[in-house]
């Protein structure tokens, strides 16, 4: 149908609706507007040759496109039209069309119009007034919108389009309107007039209108080049979300709810620093941390079963109206308090810092799941205690295990040294043994090359990935079980290690030692000792090595090494060990799973001495019951009616004391519920 009896036919209907159609001169403006962006995020190439030799270059944009007030569709078919007909030669030998695709989605009131719309049109709605636009996710808005309404239309289209860009054919004096100024503030977007135009000789509908084209940036924009910035060329995001704009506007909740820019890491970390301060201030005006979790968990658990009664004075409508089940609703329930615990779990967790500061990475991890995986333990005081001991009971079997674990893990070709009554084993016959678990009686050398893995991406980086990392940390840990003091190094928190360079991570130098004149560290040859007053806090000896004193603990030489480590590109990490460290870890790896059954054997088996052996012997580190009052800050034992912990010998077995728990065990189930009243929990001025 042509355009004037079309309508003649709207006005005879009643379903004009002022309805003028966009000139081709607008629409062909805003071709060459979205092609213009570089780089541009719809924007592609591909080039192909024919059987003669000649080239064919295909330039497309491909978009999502949302035509509010869409009429017959003409700004669709106008754009394919153009994008058809910009086909040129370069030269004799090349040829280059230009192709827009475009994903069309319309709403449209006059169903006149709407049974002209062309076919492959996807309408999304008929009244605007009654349309939200927030779930509508497209690339681009247009609308030319009824005069006598185009600042509602354009503040509410500012306000609810979830795009990257937005068109709007609007009268000229738009600028002066302070509600479209008010959207274009909210949603903080920037403004570009794509031009100015007319419908004084519009090919279908004229009148005295003057209108402009504006551009409206909701994603991030570099006005001078015409460009998108970084951050958004892989998705086209707004700067603010239109949903979280409209919420507020409708419900009026005056919350302290996150941003949807907000990570989740960053939400959590908001939390727990929230956390924090709470337990700061309850700590220092003598509350005890066990009683302070508690009393937040029943308030937090208090707040969210309230928040969902109040869900039961609704009317069944609305949830029918929402689309809202109530299954998944009694899941999500059941979900947000199963986190509620988890999150004070953790909590406690990370406060039982005498054990969980002995732990490997994977030993962790391993404890933590645990912990949290039992669901069903509700967060009380009782139940606390509960765990408190099922940790101790436990503590000495994961710090044994992953001793061996990690032993195991270190243990390669290159790096180890047979017992010497170890005859039966062929070199050759490595991978099989190690395959079939079937490797003898041996022990670690002093040298170590740990085999690990860099992907193709991490082999662009000149540091250490973080697996060579962890395994530095993890070795450092076991050496801290086994009595070696390792001094706190922060390139490796920091990852700061780089490929091809020898490290050293250094013992704490001892307090009682003092060095001669003459000495060689590594700061230098020491030229002159002096002994400062041992009050003083800062430690008895200074040395003068190279013009500046220096403090006795930063002091180091060869013997202070605990490790030296190099790392390379291929993943491997060499490791040269501190030989009594290597000692005692052969030692202990060897008496833990029973290939030597005394320090005189060791020395039989072993390059170590007698003293050695039997000094060392049983030395990986234990919880003791002496140990429980630490565990947790502000975490006593109260000796009524109860044995008290601290008379209980060394060698006694803790689950006689506390609980009756397994130790031996190490895939011990944790209680299910409290025990009896063992202990009460009380604050420490």
């Amino acid at each position: 149908m042509s355009i004037i009896p079309l309508i003649k036919e709207l006005q005879q209907n009643d379903e004009d609706f002022e309805f003028y159609p966009t000139t081709k001169e607008i629409i062909e403006a805003m071709y060459w507007d979205l092609k213009s962006h570089r780089p541009n995020p719809f924007f592609g190439s591909e080039l192909t040759l024919d059987r003669c030799g000649s080239k064919h270059k295909y330039e497309y944009i491909s978009l999502s496109m949302l035509d509010i007030g869409a009429g017959n569709g003409k700004v669709y078919s106008t754009l394919k039209n153009i994008s058809e007909s910009k086909s040129y030669m370069i030269d004799d030998r090349e040829q280059t069309f230009d192709m827009m695709d475009v994903e069309y989605y319309a709403i449209e009131k006059s169903q006149i119009l709407l049974n002209v719309l062309p076919q492959n049109a996807i309408v999304v709605g008929t009244d605007f007034d009654e349309c939200t636009l927030i779930d509508k996710k497209v690339d681009v808005v247009f609308s030319n919108p009824p005069y006598k309404q185009y600042a509602q239309w354009a503040q509410k289209i500012i306000m609810e389009a979830n795009a990257a860009f937005i068109y709007l054919v609007i009268p000229q004096r738009w600028g002066s309107h302070q509600g479209i100024a008010n959207a274009l503030k909210r949603r903080k977007a920037k403004v570009k007039i794509i031009g100015n135009f007319d419908f004084l000789n519009a090919e279908d509908r004229k009148a005295r209108a003057k209108v402009s084209l504006v551009k409206v940036y909701l994603c991030s924009h570099d006005s001078k080049n015409n460009k998108l910035r970084r951050d958004d060329m892989s998705e086209l995001k707004a700067k603010t979300d239109p949903f979280s704009i409209w919420f507020d506007d409708t419900f009026k909740i005056s919350a302290d709810r996150v941003s949807p820019n907000e990570s989740s890491y960053y939400k959590e970390h908001k939390e727990k620093e929230a956390l924090k301060k709470e337990l700061n201030t309850a700590l220092v005006a003598g509350t005890d941390l066990v009683s302070v979790l508690v009393n937040l968990y029943n308030n937090d658990l208090s707040r969210l079963i309230s928040n969902y009664q109040k869900l039961g004075e609704l009317d069944h409508e609305i949830f029918e109206e929402l689309n809202v089940d109530i299954k998944s609703l009694l899941a999500a329930f059941k979900q947000k308090i199963e986190g509620l615990k988890n999150k004070y779990w953790k909590e406690i967790f990370s406060n039982l810092t005498a054990i969980t500061s002995r732990l490997t990475s994977g030993t962790r991890e391993s404890l933590l799941s645990k912990l949290i995986s039992n669901s069903s333990m509700d967060f009380t005081e009782s139940n606390i205690r509960a765990i408190v001991i099922w940790v101790i009971n436990n503590a000495s079997s994961y710090f044994e295990g992953q001793m061996i674990s990690l032993y195991d893990k270190f243990t390669t070709e290159e790096g180890m040294k047979l017992y010497k009554s170890n005859q039966n084993f062929q070199k050759d016959t490595w991978r099989y043994a190690r395959r079939e678990n079937k490797l003898e009686k041996y022990a670690l050398d002093y040298r170590v090359v740990l085999h690990n893995y860099r992907d193709w991406l991490e082999e662009r980086n000149d540091t250490l990935v973080k697996e060579q990392i962890q395994n530095i940390k993890d070795i450092i840990i076991v050496a801290k079980n086994l009595g070696f003091e390792v001094e706190k190094d922060w390139r490796l928190d920091y990852g700061d290690l780089h490929i091809g360079e020898k490290y050293n991570i250094y013992l704490n130098a001892p307090n009682e030692r003092k060095l001669k004149k003459g000495t060689k560290t590594h700061s230098g040859k020491i030229e002159d000792v002096q002994e400062l007053d041992p009050n003083d806090g800062q430690g008895n000896i200074q040395y003068f090595i190279d013009g500046y004193w220096h403090h006795q603990n930063r002091v180091k030489t060869d013997d202070d090494i605990f490790t030296t480590v190099k790392g390379f590109k291929n993943g491997n990490t060499h490791y040269q060990f501190n030989q009594k460290f290597i000692k005692k870890l052969n030692l202990e790896v060897g008496r833990s799973r029973g290939w030597i059954k005394s320090p005189q054997e060791a020395t039989e088996e072993m390059d170590i001495t007698i003293e050695e052996a039997t000094q060392y012997w049983d030395s990986n580190f234990k919880i003791l019951p002496t140990h429980f009052s630490n565990l947790l800050p502000s975490f006593e034992a109260k000796a009524e009616n109860e044995p008290e912990i601290e008379k209980v010998e060394e060698d006694d077995s803790v689950q006689n004391i506390l609980i009756d728990i397994d130790v031996e065990n190490t895939s011990l189930e944790m209680p299910t519920a409290a025990p009896q009243s063992l202990f009460d929990f009380e604050g420490v001025a």
